[in-house]
């Protein structure tokens, strides 16, 4: 995030009462805004879990028994 356009929005709104602040405003939704489209996105497009199953569940077991008892 840009620290220059947090400290104008911060000072324009307590010392001018808000007058100033569309500027900084915007710029910093934006930051806001991109990170959160790309982030929805890349969780729709996420690739399903594999189901844990009997199988899948023996296996995992098989395989941390010997490390666990070695």
């Amino acid at each position: 995030m840009p620290p220059r356009n947090a400290y104008f929005l911060l000072h324009n709104a307590i010392y001018f009462h808000g007058n100033g602040t569309t500027q900084a405003l915007v710029v910093v939704l934006i930051y806001f805004v991109i990170p959160a489209v790309v982030l929805s996105l890349l969780g729709w497009f996420r690739s399903p879990r594999i189901p844990i199953t009997p199988d899948t569940e023996a296996e995992a077991t098989a395989v941390v028994i010997p490390i666990v008892s070695a």
